[in-house]
């Protein structure tokens, strides 16, 4: 009968040891579990909160401003030159309106003085024809013609003295 006890002693301490195996298998089995729970907790997609919409927002705004920004730099740098001749053009054509209209208000000054001129010599054309040929000229014609007959007399009482002598 000993050797029973034995047996059934070490059938005891066998069936403990797996009955210790069979816990410690089944809390690591429940440990496992739980974290493959947390695991597929983990990677299925949560709701987002109002701070995520604006942070993918903010993110699409700054990528929008990036690519508005280049675009921009890139149009400015391509068209620096035409605009600096435009610049150019216009200041050259402010140059010319202002020569221009210079050159508008001496014409008109010009015309005004010519104008000015026109009737002095239309009003002095009446006073310089009666000087010439209603006063002075009959006036010397007048003299010369005295003094013709004045010499003409002289010259022929000389004659007739000459003659006579």
């Amino acid at each position: 009968m000993g050797s029973e006890v034995d047996n059934d002693v070490g059938h005891a301490k066998e069936i403990g040891q797996l009955q210790s195996e069979v816990h410690t298998l089944n809390s690591l089995v429940t440990k496992l579990f739980e974290k493959f729970d947390l695991f597929v907790e983990k990677s299925q997609p949560k709701h987002m909160g109002v701070v995520g919409y604006i942070g993918i927002a903010v993110s699409i705004m700054t990528i929008f401003a990036l690519l508005f920004g280049s675009v921009m730099y890139i149009t400015n740098s391509a068209n620096a030159p035409m605009v600096a001749q435009m610049t150019q053009m216009t200041q050259l054509l402010a140059t010319i309106q202002n020569n221009t209209m210079q050159n508008a208000n001496q014409g008109q000054l010009l015309s005004k003085e010519l104008s000015g001129i026109n009737k002095s010599v239309i009003s002095n054309e009446d006073t310089l024809r009666w000087i010439i040929f209603d006063e002075n000229l009959p006036k010397q014609i007048t003299k010369t013609q005295g003094r013709m007959n004045t010499l003409e007399m002289q010259v022929g009482l000389l004659v007739e003295q000459h003659k006579g002598k």
